[in-house]
């Protein structure tokens, strides 16, 4: 009996088939080498606890093959459930624009910032910024005192910026 094939859907509705410890690590990865160009995909593997069979296998639309090396490409429409700050704390959102979670992974690091300096510079930056899902836009958050009394009230944690399905 002839083997079926295996395909694997990618998109919003297939995201439980990469919400893994393994998914996360081959996103890592691949943003490891996008911040860093000169970064081989065995290093980035390497520091994000991986190897480079999962980061292939799981985020191949992410990378390039060109001249006997794998390269992340500028952007890439993997899904990723992320923690997105809201007035009334935390909630998951599904985004499948890697440019949309750099942005999400950017105000999370300047509320982090401002909650431990008290310096608003980093969240100037994201007033009057939104980013769209596939079922709504989602201001962010840049009012110091609606941030610190969702931290009063115990709803900001920084141990990961990856959502739960649960969230």
């Amino acid at each position: 009996m002839a083997k079926r094939p295996y395909r694997r859907k990618h998109g919003a509705r297939q995201y439980a088939l990469h919400a893994s410890w393994g998914y996360r690590a081959a996103l890592d990865a691949i943003a490891l080498m996008r911040r860093n160009l000169n970064m081989t995909l065995e290093r980035a593997a390497e520091l994000s606890g991986t190897t480079v069979s999962n980061v292939t296998r799981q985020a191949r639309p992410a990378l390039t093959f060109k001249r006997g090396r794998w390269y992340a490409t500028p952007h890439d429409t993997l899904p990723r459930r992320m923690r997105f700050l809201t007035p009334r704390g935390y909630i998951s959102v599904l985004t499948t624009d890697s440019r949309d979670a750099t942005l999400i992974a950017n105000h999370h690091n300047a509320v982090r910032a401002y909650l431990k300096t008290e310096n608003q510079r980093g969240l100037k930056a994201f007033e009057n910024l939104y980013f769209a899902t596939d079922e709504q836009e989602y201001d962010f958050v840049t009012d110091p005192r609606t941030i610190l009394r969702v931290a009063r009230a115990g709803e900001i944690s920084f141990l990961d910026i990856y959502a739960d399905e649960g969230l």
